[in-house]
């Protein structure tokens, strides 16, 4: 079930429809898509490590490929979007309705056209991907999903390493809770404890 209906280009999404027959899925949970994914690669990570199948591998590979695109897609070296799509994605209605900059939403131009992805990535959106990413490197044997994975990684920590330990959008501005030093106390002066 959820290689067919919530695996979309290795990321994980919710369905709203999930037993449409013409697989109109509407696809939804895009704002923490990022996060989710994130949990749902470690999972299937954990899938191969114990029954290292073909198909397990075949489903970590399009998650490590998918954790690459959704960097490359963005144009900023390293960043993650909160998620991605496709135009012709099952989505639910009206999610890609409104664009940048009334939304934090963008369309891919050039080889990315048709594809759509949305911004302001916060601190738990990466803590999924780091989760799942660095899960992919440790325990799948495979040496494009282990490559892929250091990339991702690298690329991610040269982004926020580069950026005064902070994510940033294309615009060049943090995102709004884009802040990842530990010294740094959210909310100050009454911290919250997330960094």
């Amino acid at each position: 079930i959820y290689e067919a209906r919530h695996l979309w280009h290795g990321m994980s999404l919710g369905a709203g429809a999930p037993d449409d027959p013409d697989g109109e899925y509407q696809l939804h949970t895009y704002g923490d898509c990022s996060f989710v994914s994130g949990n749902c690669t470690m999972a299937q990570v954990y899938r191969y490590a114990v029954e290292p199948s073909p198909e397990a591998l075949a489903v970590v590979t399009e998650q490590a490929d998918g954790w690459r695109f959704a960097q490359e897609l963005t144009g900023v070296p390293g960043l993650i979007g909160r998620c991605y799509g496709h135009k012709d994605d099952p989505a639910e209605p009206n999610q890609w309705g409104v664009w940048y900059p009334d939304a934090n939403k963008h369309k891919g131009t050039g080889e990315y056209e048709g594809w759509y992805w949305q911004a302001d990535t916060s601190r738990d959106q990466v803590t999924g991907a780091v989760l799942g990413v660095a899960a992919l490197y440790d325990l799948v044997d495979d040496a494009h999903v282990k490559e892929t994975a250091a990339v991702f990684l690298r690329d991610l920590a040269d982004h926020v390493w580069d950026n005064d330990l902070k994510l940033v959008d294309p615009d060049g501005e943090m995102t709004a809770y884009g802040h990842v030093d530990g010294e740094w106390l959210e909310g100050f002066p009454f911290p919250n404890g997330l960094n």
